[in-house]
């Protein structure tokens, strides 16, 4: 999609991403279907969808989302969401999907934000996962607020976010379960923080989870502000790993943030959460 010069979204990390997994064995790359209207607004208004689709939406709305509107952001858009809503079906059928995008948890039911236009998350969650108890495990630096606030009055839901104290959105909102760290969190800190955690994800006794990865709390990251390592992040998604496994339920992986300099980090970052996950 056409940026400014400068623009701070970092779209070239996902051709980087599909060029590393490409060299690893295991991986089915399967295009993305383009998320209709009417699926979108399970989770949406949909006027509001309506406007973003058709270039009739307030320039001030787009200007909070951080991108320029164009037609390949519609598509872009839509085929994130469509991609979502692939790989719930995938778990459905074979216990795990993933793609590689996803995870705008900024969006909310009438606006986006933050680089987020539509809640990928919700709207699989409202269209194919019916009255099902589910989790989502949101562990990108940034917090979950568009999810927290879609989901705040149903108890099928568990939004947990752990997440940067300092960071954006500089206005939280109520997960059911939030966890914020301090500038400058490491490894262990993170760890620590993690486990009791999933331990209150494990009470709720979910039935489906998603896993928002976002890699934004690495180091490296130019927006994240916290200092988890390479192998830190590779701590976490085993963690996660392993805790999923000992549930038993299926999973779908969507990506988040990462914003990293060079970008090609923030790529193999990613790439790392997927071979994670790889079954052995």
């Amino acid at each position: 999609m056409p940026l400014p010069k400068g623009h701070k979204f970092p779209a070239t990390k996902y051709r980087l991403l599909r060029d590393i997994l490409s060299q690893h064995g295991g991986f089915v790359f399967t295009p993305a279907p383009l998320a209709s209207p009417v699926e979108i607004s399970a989770a949406h208004d949909p006027e509001y969808v309506r406007a973003f689709i058709d270039g009739s939406i307030d320039p001030a709305v787009m200007r909070r989302i951080g991108f320029p509107w164009s037609p390949e952001m519609v598509l872009r858009t839509q085929a994130s969401v469509g991609g979502t809503l692939a790989a719930t079906r995938q778990a459905l059928e074979t216990g795990f999907g993933g793609v590689m995008a996803g995870g705008t948890h900024h969006a909310f039911y009438a606006e986006g934000s933050g680089f987020c236009v539509f809640n990928d998350i919700a709207v699989a969650i409202r269209l194919l996962l019916g009255r099902r108890r589910i989790a989502v495990i949101d562990l990108d630096v940034h917090q979950g607020d568009g999810t927290a606030v879609l989901f705040q009055n149903e108890d099928h839901v568990f939004t947990l976010s752990i997440h940067g104290k300092n960071n954006f959105p500089f206005r939280k909102q109520v997960s059911s379960l939030d966890v914020a760290l301090d500038d400058g969190t490491t490894d262990g800190d993170y760890m620590d923080a993690l486990n009791p955690a999933l331990a209150a994800v494990r009470q709720f006794a979910p039935e489906f989870i998603f896993y928002q990865a976002g890699v934004d709390g690495f180091a490296e990251d130019r927006l994240g502000k916290l200092s988890l390592t390479m192998a830190g992040l590779e701590e976490r998604d085993r963690r996660v790993r392993a805790f999923i496994g000992s549930l038993n339920v299926p999973f779908v992986i969507t990506m988040g943030g990462g914003y990293a300099e060079p970008i090609t980090r923030t790529a193999e970052a990613h790439a790392q959460t997927f071979l994670v996950f790889q079954p052995d």
